[in-house]
Formats: structure tokens, C-alpha cells, sequence
């Protein structure tokens, strides 16, 4: 939401030339904020574009007069080179910007938070005109965001080897807007829960695939709505080959943080189902039902079977245990989970 914008330019000179525009080195202060800068002129056979060069330090501060900044988020000052471009002939608006973002701290899910003198390479493109689905890009580290906005929300599209896909974040907090994606890929292992439940009102996660520990689920769903002490598991679903869990739960944050959850599973091959979670040659066959009332030490994201307590009702038809010779100990691996 923009507010109140303030611009002034000290003591600039320009030069014309058969369309051509050139500058002396002037200053340029928004609202308070004064940037290095210049004016010139790119001509070749190709581009004839008029280019705005600017070099300074972005303290966030002065944007608060401009757009709503959350505080706890994002604070602190960084130097950041710019290039404002336009070119008559394309009709074509676009800014450019690069920094290593030292001296400016982000307060958000790790691997996207960073301290105040940690460098990150960051660049950021938008083009106002010609118009295109997802104006703005920004490059953060690894990280590839593709931004667009619309009456309501926003809608990113990540790509990065922790995460993969769509993210729609509304411009209201209330208690009835939820953050939602639509992702392809979603790595939970670099992601710290804390900082995620104290900024997040409430998330509805859709992923094709996401990894937990050291288990890929398929077909996954997960509904979380914060509450004062507690997160409330809403939903947390998957399908993956020869199985499939409802379930819902609650999730304890805090220093001695630990997740509840109430489940149903159900498997038309356990052996199957057991060797895709990273389980071969326990199980051949078998249709399983399951009830689980179960917890475990640590967030939603820590989720395993293997380190799950609880109790556990189940029915297994038409199966067989492999490797007899070993006795109990494959027994033990079954009952293990």
C-alpha cells in the first residue's frame, strides 16, 4: 500500500545530443534518503534507452512513509546499486537493483532470514511496461522469486532446492485470510518451525512432495491455525504409493516443543508401502488399517514413524513377515515403527 513519497534532485545538469541525454553526478533524496546518481544514454543499432544510475544506502526507514513495513521483519540499512531504465522505442520501464544486503536484517523462515552482517547476494528486476504476468523478480541467495500483485493477495513462485513452487499471501492478517500454496517440492529440513509459528496466522499447504527427516511424503495437505500456546493441526494428510494418513493434531511450541497428532492410515500393500518409507524387505503384501494416537518430541516438520510414541491399533490381512530366519528382530523392526 503506497503512502506519502517525497523526491527532490540537487543542483542536476543535462546535456542533449541528437536524443542522446547525459548528466553530471547529482543527488537524489527520497524522503530523506540521498542516492549518487546520474543519467545516460545507451545507443546501438538494437536499444535506444535513457538509464537513471543510482548508488547509496537504503535504510528502511525511510520507506515507512512509502509502504507498510513490518518491523519485526525487516530493519536496518544496506548500500544497493540501481539502474532505472526506459526505452521509447520498446516502451519498455524496468528497474534493476543489486546488494549483498550487509547491514540489513530479515526476520523470516530460515534459509530466508539473515543477520545483520551476513552478506547475501541480491538482485532485484521489475518491469512496470510492457505489462507481464509476474513483474517482479528477485534473486536471494540461492533462491528465485517471481512476484505478481492482485486485489487481495500476492502470488509468488519460488524455486530453490528447499522449496519449489506457488505461494499466495494475503494483504490482510485477519483471522479468516490464510496463507496458501501450491508447491511441487518442499524440503522441511531446512526450515526452522519457531520463527515460521510466530509470524504465520494460519497456512493451508498443498505439496506434491515434501520431505520430513529422512521420508519423502507424496500428495501432501497440511492446515495449521496458531493459537496463543499452541498450533492447532487442522489437517495433515498424505498419499503416498500403498498408503495414505488423516490426521490432525496439535502442535506445542515452546522450549520442550512436541506435536500430538491423532491418525488414521490406511495401506492396500503394506509390504509396498513400507518399502517406499524407506522400510524393504520387513513386510510382502498385507492390508493394513491403523489407528494412531501418538507424539513426539520436536515440531510438525520432525514428523517420523520410527520416533512417534503413542498408542497404536492396527489390522493386517493376507501378509507375511520376510526373513523368518532372523526371528525377533525383524518382528522387532515392524513393531519398531
Amino acid at each position: 500500500r503506497i503512502k506519502d513519497a517525497y523526491l527532490s534532485v540537487n543542483e542536476l545538469y543535462l546535456t542533449t545530443l541528437n536524443e542522446r541525454i547525459h548528466s553530471n553526478i547529482f543527488e537524489i533524496s527520497l524522503n530523506g534518503q540521498n542516492y549518487s546518481s546520474s543519467i545516460d544514454t545507451n545507443v546501438s543499432s538494437m536499444v535506444h534507452e535513457y538509464a537513471l544510475k543510482g548508488n547509496g544506502i537504503l535504510n528502511i526507514k525511510s520507506f515507512e512513509k512509502i509502504i507498510e513495513i513490518d518491523k519485526d521483519f525487516i530493519s536496518g540499512g544496506t548500500r544497493v546499486k540501481s539502474i532505472l531504465s526506459y526505452s521509447p522505442s520498446k516502451k519498455d520501464l524496468s528497474l534493476f537493483m543489486t546488494s549483498n544486503l550487509e547491514g540489513m536484517s530479515i526476520n523470516a523462515i530460515p534459509p530466508f532470514s539473515k543477520q545483520r552482517k551476513e552478506k547475501v547476494n541480491f538482485t532485484l528486476n521489475y518491469q512496470h511496461y510492457p505489462k507481464k504476468d509476474y513483474p517482479l523478480e528477485i534473486m536471494y541467495d540461492k533462491h528465485n522469486i517471481k512476484t505478481k500483485f492482485v486485489e487481495g493477495h500476492s502470488t509468488h513462485y519460488i524455486k530453490s532446492p528447499w522449496i519449489r513452487g506457488f505461494v499466495q499471501i494475503p494483504y490482510s492478517r485477519n483471522d479468516n485470510q490464510e496463507i496458501k500454496t501450491s508447491l511441487e517440492y518442499l524440503d522441511t529440513n531446512f526450515f526452522e518451525s519457531k520463527s515460521m509459528v510466530d509470524r504465520v496466522p494460519r497456512i493451508n499447504l498443498v505439496s506434491k512432495h515434501l520431505k520430513t527427516e529422512n521420508i519423502i511424503l507424496d500428495n501432501v495437505q497440511i492446515i495449521l491455525n496458531p493459537k496463543e500456546d499452541y498450533v492447532e493441526i487442522s489437517k495433515f494428510n498424505f498419499t503416498n504409493p500403498h498408503i495414505k494418513m488423516t490426521s490432525s493434531g496439535k502442535w506445542f511450541i515452546g522450549e520442550d516443543e512436541s506435536t500430538y497428532l491423532i491418525a488414521s492410515i490406511n495401506s492396500d500393500d503394506f509390504g509396498l508401502a513400507l518399502k517406499s518409507l524407506g522400510y524393504p524387505k520387513i513386510v510382502r503384501g498385507g492390508k493394513l488399517t491403523a489407528k494412531l494416537d501418538g507424539n513426539w518430541t520436536g515440531a510438525l516438520n520432525n514428523f517420523k514413524f520410527s520416533s512417534t510414541k503413542g498408542k497404536l491399533t492396527f489390522k493386517i490381512e493376507d501378509g507375511q513377515i520376510t526373513e523368518l530366519d532372523k526371528g525377533t528382530q525383524t518382528i522387532g523392526q515392524v513393531l519398531g515403527l
